[in-house]
């Protein structure tokens, strides 16, 4: 009668003491596909090793009780959005500057790649200074509209029907632990990020612009 009344989520929190329904929240966890790292090698390179992009949700601190900074790479491929990396580091701000160009670098970044930071206080300052010190190619992801809830439910269907792969790696667990049990965890990251990725390679994707055509029109 109180699952009836409270719902899933309510009645795991107040009676489980655990506000994460089993199987996930808003995206449940038999929906996450992953792929083995040789199989994803063999398709990336088989199609023409296509752009990796660079997602950040910035913080500065090295307290572990505040939030981290989330960065993932992203591929689309086969109409699908690839996460190749994740990980959260917890630094302050001139670390963090010397740490996103080091790891990029580490997980495929190239000069087609872009980095994509939301311009919200302390990523406004890692875009400037990035931008000053180094060559790599910073670009501004739009800040949303919408929550953050409002924009993984809108994102579930892409999810469920297996058009967002992991990459195995060891950042997995924590990955699907947290996309799995927002909005109840301390931490959504990666929340974030996943929605900047699918955004960005799904929802707000326009058609490539032909360079060769556009020429030939011209002539």
């Amino acid at each position: 009668e109180a699952k009836l009344d409270l719902g899933s989520l309510q009645y795991s929190g107040q009676y489980d003491q655990s506000p994460i329904i089993a199987g996930g929240n808003i995206v449940k966890e038999d929906w996450i596909t992953t792929v083995k790292q040789e199989d994803f090698d063999y398709l990336y390179n088989k199609n023409g090793r296509p752009t990796v992009h660079f997602f950040v949700d910035t913080a500065f601190t090295e307290k572990q009780t505040n939030d981290p900074t989330g960065v993932i790479g992203a591929v689309y491929l086969d109409d699908k959005v690839y996460i190749t990396s994740a990980t959260k580091v917890r630094k302050e701000f001139p670390e963090l500057i010397t740490f996103l160009p080091q790891w990029v670098k580490a997980n495929k970044y190239d000069y087609r790649s872009t980095i994509r930071i939301e311009p919200k206080a302390n990523g406004l300052s890692v875009i400037q200074q990035l931008k000053q010190m180094t060559d790599l190619n910073i670009t501004n992801t739009p800040s949303p509209t919408d929550s953050k809830e409002t924009r993984l439910r809108s994102n579930t269907g892409i999810i469920e029907c297996g058009r967002f792969v992991l990459v195995e790696g060891a950042w997995n667990e924590e990955f699907i632990d947290e996309l799995c049990g927002f909005p109840s965890k301390a931490h959504d990251e990666y929340v974030d990020l996943t929605n900047y990725a699918i955004d960005y390679f799904i929802n707000d994707a326009v058609e490539p612009v032909d360079e060769e055509q556009l020429i030939n029109d011209f002539l």
